[in-house]
């Protein structure tokens, strides 16, 4: 889904293809986890991925996190993944604005004729280990973490903390990158004081906490100067400020607070496809796990490829329960409403026997039904009292499932959300073939403007100087040419 790391699934390389099986049977074939329905028969609308411990977790296409749960309710650290009986609570959520190709580009060779249409979409990955402590792998906690301390009280006062992005292009004419000197704590001159010698150097776009100078430091601070934190190492000390050179961001100091008070906590932070989000956590001794989900408000389904797929909806009640109609004979068994099997056994039994047809049914299934992340669990064994005992749900269980939950303090945060959890899920997997498939074909020439791809389509606005780069996917090859290509400018990756 995007062309910045190596790795990223492309339908048409047969060692993705072959990487992708494994994981589809790694899945189909594991203890539990699978998609649609898990092994007490409720909605399961992700799938489980098994993975090595602490291996990198990576986003499926570009997007922004919009939330995450680093730390529990209070500011309280979450504990080992595998102290967890259902698994760590910790997870990221990215929201997906992406363009595809509809249905009668796909043929198309003529890129002045492509049509997109948006496609809106979730993913949840949760799970994960995210250690603030080594946070090198995962480019959102390294911004982040850095900033946190412990979490605020309640009725805490005094003057809010001050960030800002380092936003110049350089600050002595030598300095062939671009930012930021970072000076050491002034000294004195005579009867002034002027900045300490050279610390380190802050690249642009690095975000740093801004401090009030005292008013020993109120001259230097007079002299286009600022006092901050250096995010890398913590100490203390000053950059030039003349000029927008620093950038206030007020929104990442809400993020900060909101992390350190702990729960499901409102991001905003941009991601590219492939890059890491979090790391595989523990499930249980030496066992690496991570759920990953993918939902939406409205079906991302192009309406000339909905007969491929199949749709089914939830019945009208509240609780997680999969109560559906209209499956295949063979099946039934896997729903609660048609079937006889009363313990998880008997139901991982019925799903390892599938065949490769019947888990290509489930693998192209849609299913309408409450997000199992706004589940008030509590109600469901008081109102179901025949499945809970079914499925010995206990009240340890309840608890187990409510720390989990996410959704209401989500919405409470103010993340955007779909106005309800009715939403369609999908195979995480199998989505991803969908849209993989709808991107326009390698290779692709493409240029940078402003630090963003733009497609090169056509040639009558290239500037003469300007480097155009080429990426075929099949291949795996990136680098530049040499050739006078020219663009009609649209995002390159969507």
């Amino acid at each position: 889904m995007g062309r910045q790391d190596k790795d990223i699934f492309n339908p048409k390389n047969e060692a993705d293809r072959a990487a992708l099986a494994a994981l589809y049977k790694s899945n189909e074939e594991g203890e539990g986890g699978w998609y649609p329905l898990g092994l007490s028969q409720t909605w399961h609308n992700g799938i489980h991925l098994t993975g090595q411990l602490n291996t990198p977790v990576r986003a499926m296409a570009p997007g922004r996190i919009v939330a995450a749960r680093l730390r529990m309710k209070g500011g309280e650290p979450a504990k080992k993944p595998k102290e967890y009986p259902l698994g760590g609570p910790q997870f990221v959520l990215i929201q997906h604005d992406l363009k595809v190709l509809d249905k009668k580009s796909l043929t198309e060779k003529d890129p002045t004729k492509w049509t997109f249409r948006d496609v809106k979409l979730y993913s949840l990955y949760i799970h994960l280990y995210l250690p603030e402590a080594s946070t090198q792998n995962i480019p959102w906690l390294k911004s982040f973490a850095p900033f946190l301390g412990p979490a605020p009280e309640a009725d805490a006062s005094g003057p809010s903390r001050k960030f800002a992005r380092v936003a110049i292009a350089r600050d002595e004419p030598t300095k062939k990158s671009p930012g930021l000197t970072f000076w050491g704590p002034p000294k004195k001159s005579g009867s002034s004081l002027v900045r300490g010698g050279p610390l380190s150097f802050l690249g642009m776009g690095t975000i740093v906490e801004v401090l009030a100078p005292t008013e020993a430091e109120e001259s230097l601070a007079k002299k286009g100067y600022s006092k901050i934190k250096n995010p890398g190492d913590g100490r203390v000390g000053w950059v030039r400020s003349q000029a927008n050179q620093l950038v206030e961001v007020p929104a990442f100091a809400t993020q900060v607070q909101a992390l350190e008070k702990g729960g499901c906590s409102k991001l905003d932070y941009p991601v590219v496809a492939g890059e890491c989000i979090g790391l595989v956590g523990e499930v249980k001794a030496g066992t690496g796990m991570v759920h990953l989900e993918v939902f939406s408000e409205e079906n991302v389904i192009d309406k000339e490829d909905l007969s491929q797929w199949h749709l089914f909806e939830s019945d009208a009640d509240d609780d997680p329960l999969c109560e559906i109609t209209g499956l295949p004979k063979e099946l039934e068994p896997l729903a609660y409403n048609s079937s006889a099997l009363i313990k998880p056994e008997q139901v991982k039994k019925a799903f390892n026997e599938l065949n490769d047809t019947q888990r290509q049914f489930l693998r192209s299934s849609i299913t309408r039904n409450k997000s199992f992340w706004a589940v008030e669990w509590a109600d469901v064994k008081k109102n179901n009292e025949a499945w809970a005992k079914e499925f010995d749900l206990t009240d340890d269980q309840v608890k187990a499932a409510t720390e989990l939950m996410w959704w209401k303090e989500a919405q409470e945060a103010g993340v955007s959300l779909p106005g309800k959890p009715l939403v369609y899920h999908y195979h995480s997997l199998a989505l991803m073939e969908y849209l993989a498939a709808h991107l326009p074909a390698p290779p692709l020439f493409y240029v940078i403007r402003d630090k963003e791809e733009f497609i090169v389509e056509k040639s009558d606005d290239l500037n003469s100087r300007e480097e155009v780069y080429v990426y075929d996917d099949v291949e795996r090859r990136l680098g530049k040419i040499n050739v006078p290509l020219c663009v009609k400018f649209k995002p390159r990756w969507v």
